[in-house]
């Protein structure tokens, strides 16, 4: 012997309660492993402790589990093999377990994931804020608060997750719109008194700091930002834009931006304008920052988390290593076309991923009649577990596809020599000769 103490396995335990009827015999429960395992640690010894009457043991039992863990009378009543009525009225009339009402009835069942109070700084504040009023929506329910995205993009979608889920479950469901396409829808729960300022229609910190700003533009870019060059005569000019109908989510951005230097113009475009979408519903604002110097100098300090935007930013960042040279739009517009023609790759296969889980969902929710409640939740749950190991799995895929591209691109601008004179009046003279 060790002398450590051997953990042995819960096995069920059986109780003989009598709740005083006269015409009816006591009572046999089996506690099955399942519940035992969910107690506290406490409570466990209570139920298992034969000392004590089997009454007692079975109201610390079913408190415990009712009001601790919200498992609701519908399961305990299949575990004890007892009907539904039966075991809420020994709880309402034998052992004094007080009964939920309604209202506590739907809080406890939107809340049966854990939740983490927020405990972090302004950076991670405005990182939060930034993607729940970007790209995502957020609202209160009941006392809680609830962000949620709708997207196609793989990427974004994992991004949201790896954002949110550090606080509470993140839930994924595959959703066809009206349109007939076919998106991921992702939502997650969150503690009123914790996250309320969430809610709020303006910034929840200051942008008082370099580190704020580009943790800011790193959520505003990914989410709702575009980084492209254009052709110009020959020549390739660049431009990043951040755009929203919100003006409380691009006036704080376009003040911070102004404050530390960068030059930087603010646009809207006013409600019924014809856009490639149709015509907008509202007024829509966007920034635009156009000189290389402060585009170079933007894209050094932020780190996007979208594949495409990041090459996007890379392939700016190494036509810009010298903005005093000219760039010319063929040796730019190619790379730019394949980091495009990548991205729509990515987002049909991840479409094609969500309608082969939108048949399955439509499926179970059409036979959900044939599941019990338990057996429906677990079934919700497992092709939710699914979807997250698919999703993850087709990142990996392209994640290698996207790192490829990146050593070409980076192999191509190190491939280059930086031009002589000669061949500098050269390229310039054909502009001329081409455009009289």
């Amino acid at each position: 012997m060790t002398g450590e103490r051997v953990a042995r396995p819960l096995q069920a335990v059986e109780l003989v309660v009598n709740f005083g009827t006269i015409r009816k015999r006591p009572r046999r429960i089996v506690i099955p492993e399942e519940l035992l395992a969910m107690l506290s640690e406490e409570v466990r010894r209570t139920v298992m402790d034969e000392a004590l009457s089997a009454n007692h043991r079975f109201k610390a039992l079913v408190e415990n589990l009712y009001w601790g863990k919200s498992v609701s009378v519908k399961k305990l009543s299949k575990c004890f093999n007892a009907s539904f009525t039966t075991l809420q009225r020994w709880m309402k009339c034998k052992i004094n377990v007080k009964m939920r009402d309604k209202v506590t009835a739907i809080q406890l069942a939107k809340t049966r994931y854990p939740k983490r109070d927020f405990d972090g700084d302004g950076v991670e504040k405005l990182k939060l804020w930034f993607l729940a009023h970007t790209d995502a929506s957020v609202r209160r329910s009941w006392r809680q608060v609830v962000v949620r995205l709708i997207t196609p993009d793989l990427y974004l979608a994992l991004l949201f997750k790896e954002v949110f889920g550090r606080y509470g479950y993140v839930g994924v469901a595959p959703r066809r719109n009206n349109k007939g396409g076919y998106e991921w829808e992702l939502w997650v729960y969150l503690p009123l008194r914790s996250f309320w300022w969430l809610l709020k229609r303006r910034t929840p910190t200051p942008i008082d700091s370099d580190v704020k700003l580009y943790s800011a533009l790193n959520i505003t870019i990914d989410a709702e930002g575009s980084l492209y060059p254009y052709n110009r005569e020959g020549r390739t000019e660049f431009k990043i834009v951040l755009y929203n109908e919100k003006t409380y989510i691009i006036e704080p951005l376009y003040k911070a931006l102004q404050q530390r230097g960068y030059r930087v113009n603010l646009y809207v475009t006013p409600k019924g304008t014809a856009t490639n979408y149709g015509r907008s519903n509202n007024d829509y604002y966007y920034i635009t920052v156009y000189a290389k110097a402060y585009i170079k100098r933007l894209l050094e300090n932020v780190e996007l988390a979208l594949p495409h935007k990041h090459l996007k930013a890379c392939l700016i960042k190494y036509a810009l290593r010298d903005p005093s040279k000219p760039i010319y739009w063929s040796s730019i517009e190619p790379m730019y076309g394949e980091v495009d023609a990548l991205y729509e790759e990515m987002l049909e296969e991840s479409k094609t991923l969500v309608k082969s889980f939108y048949d399955l969902w439509r499926f179970l929710n059409e036979k959900h009649r044939g599941f019990t409640r338990t057996e429906y939740e677990e079934e919700r749950a497992r092709l939710r577990a699914e979807v997250w190991k698919s999703l993850e799995t087709l990142k990996e895929k392209y994640d290698k596809k996207f790192r490829e591209l990146e050593r070409r691109i980076e192999a191509y601008f190190r491939a280059q020599k930086p031009l002589n004179l000669v061949e500098l009046f050269n390229r310039e003279f054909k502009v001329v000769l081409k455009h009289g």
